[in-house]
């Protein structure tokens, strides 16, 4: 309603860094309500979006619109806002119980066409290098077994190294070239987002396997 406070918790500080706070203040400034954009200096702490939310509830805020770290850690912050009489909805990775609605990406859905697409290409064969999204966020253990699941749908396919990158270009470029050295005839790497895939290829066109017919 026109008037209303509404916060918007980011799980990680460069989502504020690009242009979601000024599409949160635009949507409110079209909406008529006031919003007010937060996120946690340390990317995916659930700890800190906890306290976050515990924050905008002091600014009686009358809904919070978080993109959760972690279903059952943020559980606090949503079971204190539900408490205080705030509405909560949650972007992509759901809480552990009921929130006044979820909307955004499925990850495991998306992980699983992701994987599914690279394979019919590579038509169902290849050795593949995975990498990981932060160990332990729940969007990032979703988007993964939706990748393994699609993966083990085809026998040809061998999984042979998966490791963590933590969403980050620079650890996407420098655990491919750990992995590119390791193993020389790969046909794939997936990445579990856009940043880490980003840095893969920066590997791959280093080692000059960009032109390979590998697939990222």
């Amino acid at each position: 309603e026109s008037g209303d406070v509404r916060g918007f918790v980011s799980s990680s500080y460069l989502e504020t860094g690009d242009d979601v706070t000024a599409r949160v203040e635009a949507a409110g400034e079209a909406m008529g309500f006031t919003a007010i954009t937060q996120a946690p200096t340390t990317a995916d702490s659930v700890e800190e979006q906890v306290q976050l939310m515990e924050n905008m509830i002091t600014q009686d805020v009358d809904a919070i619109i978080v993109h959760c770290a972690d279903s059952n850690g943020i559980m606090t912050g949503v079971r204190k806002a539900q408490d205080a009489g705030v509405l909560v909805l949650t972007i992509g990775t759901p809480a552990a119980e009921d929130t006044f609605l979820r909307t955004g990406v499925d990850y495991y859905e998306s992980g699983y066409t992701m994987a599914k697409a690279v394979a019919d290409k590579l038509g169902g064969k290849g050795k593949f290098i995975i990498l990981e999204g932060p160990a332990g966020a729940s969007n990032a253990i979703e988007r993964l077994n939706g990748i393994n699941t699609g993966l083990s749908e085809y026998e040809g396919i061998e999984i042979v190294a998966s490791q963590t990158a933590n969403f980050k270009r620079t650890e996407g470029m420098s655990v491919t070239e750990n992995l590119i050295q390791q193993y020389t005839d790969i046909d794939a790497v997936i990445a579990c987002n856009d940043e880490s895939a980003l840095g893969a290829v920066q590997a791959l066109t280093a080692a000059n396997m960009n032109d390979s017919g590998l697939r990222i």
